[in-house]
C-alpha cells in the first residue's frame, strides 16, 4: 500500500507538509493505542495500536460520524455472531468449521470485490479468534471477546485523537487529497478463485488449531489473516519475499524495542520507542514502489510482538521472544509454502481488474 502524500505542499505556511503530517499522525496513532491499552492493562494490547496504525492511510482526513461508528460496531457483530456459532455448535466442531470456512471465504470474496479492508480485517480477526479461545471455555470465548471490542473502541478514539493533534492541511492548501491508492476489483470470477484460494491458505490452519485447542499459537491465524489481507493477487512471487521480510523486520524491532524496555524500566521510553519505530515505518509508507508493503506489513508484525510482550496473554504462562518469533516465522512460512501451492488460483488477467472506489 502506497500512500501518495504532496510532500511540499503547505509546509512553507505550517512548517508541517501532507507527508509531515501524515507520519506523525501515524506514529501517535500507534503510540496513542498502545498507552491506552497498557494503562488499562488489557491482555490483547496490540488490537488497538495494529487496527489504528492500519487504518490511518485509509484516512487521511478527519473521520466522519458514519467511518468513526463503523468500526466497534462491526468488531461486536462479528464477535457476537461468532459467540453464537460457538454456543450452538460447541458439540459439533465440524459443523463449526463448514460456518468458518464460509465467513472466511466470504469476506475473502468482498475484499476482492473492492471491500474496505479494514472491515474485512475486523471480521475475520472475531470470527477466528473467539472461537479458538471458545475451544477451552465458553467463558474464556466471552473474555477474549470483550477485549476485541474494547480494543477496537480504543482503535476507534485513537484515530479521532490522531487527527485532532495532528490534523490535514485545509483543503486550499493542497494540490491534491492524500489519499491511498484505490483497491484492485477483481471481476467476480476471478475474485471466486483468489478468495478460494486465500481461504486454502487460512482455514486449514485455523482448523488445526481449533480442533487442538492450541490457543497459545493464535498468533499464527492473526499473522495469515493479516498477510492475507496485505497480499496483492497483482503481485505475484513478489509478495513471497516482502512477506518474509516485513515479518522478519517488524520482528526483530520488536525485540530490540522489548530490550529498551527492559534496560529502561519505564513508561515514557516504551512509548517513546513505540512512537520512534512507526515514524520510521510511516516514512516507508510514503515512499513509492513496492517497498511500501514491506512496511505496512513489519508495521502490523512489530505491533503485535509487542503487545503480546507487554500483556501476555490470560490463562498462560510469559512467553520467551524467540518462541513468539518462531511463532511468527513458522506463520510466514506456512502461508508462503501454501500460497505456492494455490498459486495457479491466484492467477489475475489484467482485463478483468478495474480500481475499486477509494474508500472513507
Amino acid at each position: 500500500m502506497t500512500i501518495t502524500q504532496p510532500s511540499g505542499v503547505g509546509a512553507g505556511r505550517t512548517g508541517f507538509s501532507t507527508t509531515d503530517r501524515f507520519m506523525l499522525r501515524m506514529a501517535v496513532a500507534g503510540t496513542l493505542g498502545f498507552a491506552i491499552a497498557v494503562w488499562f492493562g488489557w491482555p490483547i494490547s496490540f488490537l488497538a495500536p495494529m487496527l489504528a496504525v492500519k487504518m490511518i492511510p485509509a484516512m487521511p482526513t478527519f473521520p466522519n460520524p458514519l467511518q468513526a461508528a463503523v468500526l466497534p460496531v462491526v468488531m461486536w457483530v462479528s464477535t457476537t455472531a461468532a459467540l453464537m456459532v460457538t454456543s450452538l455448535l460447541g458439540d459439533a466442531p465440524f459443523v463449526q468449521l463448514l460456518i468458518l470456512g464460509l465467513v472466511i471465504f466470504v469476506t475473502f470474496y468482498a475484499k476482492r470485490r473492492g471491500a474496505p479492508g479494514g472491515l474485512i480485517l475486523l471480521l475475520q480477526v472475531g470470527f477466528c479468534i473467539v472461537p479458538l479461545f471458545s475451544t477451552i471455555s465458553l467463558e474464556l470465548g466471552h473474555f477474549i471477546a470483550d477485549f476485541l471490542q474494547r480494543n477496537t473502541v480504543a482503535a476507534t478514539a485513537t484515530l479521532l485523537i490522531s487527527h485532532l493533534l495532528v490534523p490535514a492541511l485545509p483543503a486550499a492548501t493542497q494540490a491534491a487529497p492524500a489519499a491511498p491508492a484505490p483497491p484492485v476489483r477483481l471481476s467476480p470470477p476471478v475474485a471466486g478463485r483468489v478468495a478460494l484460494s486465500d481461504t486454502l491458505v487460512l482455514f486449514p490452519l485455523l482448523a488445526y488449531l481449533l480442533l487442538g485447542s492450541a490457543i497459545q499459537n493464535f498468533v499464527m491465524v492473526m499473522m495469515t489473516i493479516t498477510i492475507l489481507n496485505e497480499l496483492d493477487p497483482t503481485h505475484g512471487h513478489r509478495a513471497a519475499m516482502t512477506m518474509i521480510i516485513g515479518n522478519t523486520v517488524g520482528g526483530l524491532l520488536a525485540i530490540a524495542a522489548q530490550q529498551v524496555v527492559l534496560v529502561a524500566d519505564n513508561l515514557f521510553f516504551f512509548l517513546l520507542t513505540v512512537f520512534l519505530t512507526t515514524l520510521w515505518f510511516a516514512r516507508g509508507l510514503t515512499r513509492p514502489g513496492p517497498s511500501a508493503d514491506l512496511y505496512h506489513l513489519a508495521a502490523g508484525t512489530f505491533m503485535l510482538i509487542l503487545g503480546l510482550a507487554v500483556t501476555p496473554l490470560p490463562g498462560g504462562s510469559e512467553q520467551s521472544y524467540l518462541l513468539r518469533i518462531l511463532h511468527i516465522l513458522i506463520g510466514t512460512l506456512w502461508a508462503v509454502i501454501a500460497l505456492v501451492i494455490v498459486l495457479p488460483l491466484r492467477r489475475v488477467p489484467l482485463a478483468p481488474t478495474i480500481a475499486a472506489p477509494a474508500q472513507g
